[in-house]
């Protein structure tokens, strides 16, 4: 139910992968993080998360002016999803940032 993308309702197995890659021509990268690393992901970029051993994640948002647009387009899909839902946070927090910016 919901979004494919933000309800996070659903995980990618290799078999689904596969079948996005032969049906829809999307390619995706499997990126093993190591002790040390850091992992950018441009906004509107999907992905998922599998922690393969105890770790601790710490997730920044930043938000520039060239991707104001693409951010803005994010956060009104996440209020239209989560609407009605118990999880109303605005983690982006876009008009107050733009405002103090």
């Amino acid at each position: 139910h919901g979004d494919p993308i933000h309800s996070h309702n659903i995980y990618l197995t290799p078999d689904l992968l596969h079948q996005m890659w032969e049906t829809y021509l999307v390619r995706p990268f499997q990126i093993y993080q190591c002790l040390g690393d850091a992992i950018f992901i441009p906004a509107g970029c999907a992905h998922q998360v599998s922690n393969i051993t105890s770790c601790i994640k710490i997730a920044s948002n930043f938000v520039s002016p060239e991707g104001l647009n693409t951010t803005w387009s994010l956060t009104s899909e996440f209020q239209d999803e989560n609407f009605g839902s118990q999880w109303k946070e605005d983690v982006v927090q876009l008009c107050n940032t733009c405002w103090y910016a």
